[in-house]
């Protein structure tokens, strides 16, 4: 692979009306040329004599040839927007090599690089969709932790304008958030996440963990305030530290906050039944 310059392959004179489209040469022969265009898509060109009789050759077999290229064209669709351009050159330069491969009649050749290019951009796909998933979370949780730090500071003017309980259940939904992200960031290399999703449905998905989370602690903080949760064991000056603990385990996951819903419903559906 050589960048495009006037000396450009052993053909040039051949595929001379490709030359301003150019961008990176893939292979260029006698009977073909594959490249990277300037738009960073997969171009490519044979010439009629091989059209005429490649079918004819006896490396010619018509399954594989047919797959191959299908399988690169179907590659040669997957959306690649949100990667880095490099990426995206470097993804075009195997299906450009496959693509070779194939005019070459290499179809097992071809069939290996193909399945390298699948896994080169899966693997930038994932590395793209794990940033902007953290990216997002720690954006959604900034808020949260910059209106929490600013009531600890101003604690004092906090309690009497919000009360004690409603500035104590603040900070148990901050660290829910909090836990939520602790939660995100712990499995974030297990992540599986459509990249061609696209960043706005990474961004909703991350900020709903996030909300999740602290929706989950002011349920912890509720649970443990009315004594519903841990009653026998928070008391006194303990309770509100306690209640931010379980608060930020309960931004974890939805498990605690489900089993506090299914205690506050138990004792109401009892006296329905009564």
């Amino acid at each position: 692979m050589t960048e495009a310059t006037d000396e450009t392959g052993s053909y040039e004179k051949r595929w001379s009306h490709h030359k301003d489209r150019i961008r990176i040469l893939v292979r260029s022969t006698e009977d073909y040329i594959t490249y990277v265009d300037i738009d960073d898509d997969l171009d490519w060109e044979t010439s009629k004599d091989y059209d005429k009789i490649y079918m004819n050759d006896s490396r010619f077999k018509l399954l594989p040839h047919a797959q191959l290229k299908a399988d690169i064209a179907v590659l040669h669709t997957t959306p690649t927007s949100g990667l880095d351009r490099s990426d995206c050159v470097n993804f075009k330069i195997l299906l450009a090599e496959a693509l070779a491969c194939c005019f070459d009649f290499e179809y097992t050749t071809g069939t290996r690089v193909l399945g390298k290019a699948i896994a080169y951009i899966k693997a930038r796909g994932d590395e793209k969709s794990r940033m902007w998933y953290l990216i997002a979370s720690l954006r959604a949780t900034a808020p949260l932790v910059a209106i929490g730090a600013l009531l600890v500071l101003l604690r004092q003017q906090a309690k009497v304008l919000f009360g004690i309980d409603g500035f104590w259940l603040y900070l148990a939904v901050c660290a829910g958030g909090i836990g939520a992200l602790f939660s995100i960031i712990g499995r974030s290399g297990k992540l599986q996440i459509d990249p061609s999703a696209g960043r706005t449905l990474h961004t909703f998905e991350a900020s709903s963990h996030i909300v999740a989370g602290a929706i989950s602690g002011l349920l912890a903080g509720l649970a443990i305030r009315s004594h519903l949760l841990f009653g026998t064991f928070v008391a006194g000056q303990k309770t509100d530290l306690i209640m931010l603990t379980v608060a930020l385990a309960a931004g974890t996951g939805e498990r605690l906050a489900t089993s506090i819903i299914n205690k506050v419903q138990s004792p109401i559906h009892q006296k329905d039944a009564l």
